[in-house]
């Protein structure tokens, strides 16, 4: 028995490095995501919020819920041929190009983790729909190769990828809690956080250019050009910053913090991106970028 413990700790330590580059721009902000919407109780018909304990308690069963998907997504995406072949450039520690994994492997694993995620949404987190057009996603963005014929497809799959993620986050929040999501408001700020990380997002491309190019992906700035592509990021990032508190009905100067936070935050975005170029400094303005758009999340406190 004590010589299957190492084994076991081989295991998980693979399954983190599946997953492990996501962890910061997705896991963190989508908790947040359904943190801060569950505590403004801008998105349930009686407008009560969360109780503070009732959400610390449902904090595990979201963080398991979002890392399940992430599992399926990365499993998906890692053992495509081409995945392998930019990683190798661009993540040479994930556990497929450092031999730790081979292809064959993750696609049992996969097929695995599509029925365990799935048993365990319906029978014990809640968010089936959203599993549910989570694979979907997953299959046209991996399986059919949509994000890598259009850099438009690969951005629009990506948001939606996301959005999704953070509803069903915030509908596992509230399973068992009492309270019944008011789902127009609610797809009224899925619709908005969407466009915005629809016009964002290409951000996460500009530290991948080699591994892309490998690949021949047409990402943005393959397409459209270094530069250009960072003027999209910081214009969209400046403009949305000013926006998304305007169409929420906030108004100067009485809702000043919340135009601040996130027009402060989008003015390091928006430098960071023009002034400091580099893979190493790309990869730092992205998570600069995954702190600005958690201002925007925190904007429902704020209503």
């Amino acid at each position: 028995m004590w010589s299957e413990i190492p084994r076991l700790d081989r295991h998980l330590y693979t399954l983190y490095l599946l997953t492990a580059s996501d962890l910061v721009p997705v896991l963190v902000p989508q908790t947040l995501f359904a943190v801060f919407a569950a505590l403004s109780g801008q998105f349930v018909h009686d407008g009560a919020s969360l109780p503070l304990r009732v959400l610390c308690a449902r904090l595990p069963p979201v963080l398991l819920w979002i890392w399940l998907h992430l599992l399926v997504l990365d499993l998906a995406n890692q053992r495509l041929p081409d995945s392998v072949a930019e990683d190798s450039l661009n993540k040479p520690w994930r556990p497929i190009p450092s031999g730790r994994l081979t292809p064959a492997r993750a696609r049992h694993l996969l097929v695995v983790s599509l029925a365990f995620t799935y048993a365990t949404c319906t029978l014990l987190l809640g968010g089936v729909y959203e599993t549910l057009l989570l694979f979907a996603l997953n299959w046209l963005y991996n399986d059919l190769g949509l994000a890598n014929g259009h850099w438009f497809l690969r951005s629009l799959l990506n948001a939606l990828g996301l959005t999704t993620m953070g509803a069903g986050a915030l509908t596992v929040a509230h399973q068992h809690c009492g309270l019944t999501l008011d789902y127009d408001a609610a797809y009224r700020w899925f619709f908005l956080c969407a466009c915005v990380l629809m016009t964002t997002i290409q951000a996460q491309d500009l530290y991948d250019q080699e591994g892309d190019a490998a690949r021949q992906r047409p990402t943005a700035p393959l397409v459209w050009g270094d530069t250009a592509t960072r003027w999209s990021v910081a214009a969209a990032v400046l403009g949305w910053s000013v926006a998304v508190p305007a169409l929420l009905g906030l108004r100067l100067p009485g809702d000043f913090v919340a135009y601040v936070a996130p027009s402060g935050t989008g003015v390091v975005v928006a430098a960071r991106v023009l002034l400091w170029r580099g893979v190493v400094e790309d990869k730092a303005t992205f998570k600069v970028w995954a702190v600005w758009l958690v201002f925007l999340y925190a904007l429902p406190l704020a209503m």
